[in-house]
């Protein structure tokens, strides 16, 4: 690498920090340039403006979470790329600092989603499938070519007739 092209690479490493950095920190400043949070799905809370309002000053909050989240994790990858192109760190140390940032960050995002609350045991599991009263009554029926039909749950929504049952 010439010192011209590091010193391209540079420019171009500032820049897009600065924009995606920026931007960021922009919408962390500013959530309303977003918009005004507001959703369809507001409708069904009629006219309690509390509530409402409760949603739209959560979603800003959530908003300025990510962006200021996302403002650390860009700064951390390019203070490690940056240090590597200047010299100050090893490659290698720049590759696994935005590695290690990455994981962090996939691993948060992941937590929302999935996350200690998701887990039961397998007797709490296996419970759901407790055969009911109506269930050993079908079972003992031998006629394999019938199949059945549970109308007391939602049958679009519900597979556990169909673990015990042709359905």
């Amino acid at each position: 690498e010439t010192l011209e092209q590091k010193k391209k690479f540079t420019t171009s490493l500032l820049i897009s920090y600065g924009i995606t950095g920026g931007i960021c920190l922009l919408f962390t400043i500013f959530p309303t340039l977003a918009g005004d949070f507001a959703s369809s799905s507001d409708a069904m809370f009629g006219n309690n403006r509390d509530i409402i309002q409760a949603l739209r000053l959560d979603r800003m909050a959530l908003l300025r979470k990510d962006a200021f989240t996302s403002f650390i994790f860009i700064s951390i990858a390019f203070a490690a790329i940056y240090a590597v192109v200047k010299g100050v760190i090893n490659r290698k140390w720049g590759i696994a600092a935005v590695a290690a940032a990455v994981i962090i960050n996939f691993w948060s995002v992941d937590k929302r989603y999935l996350n200690e609350s998701h887990f039961f045991s397998k007797k709490d599991y296996n419970s759901q499938f407790a055969l009911t009263t109506s269930d050993k009554y079908i079972l003992n029926d031998k006629k394999p070519d019938e199949r059945v039909l549970d109308l007391t749950v939602n049958v679009f929504n519900n597979s556990i007739t169909s673990y015990h049952h042709h359905t």
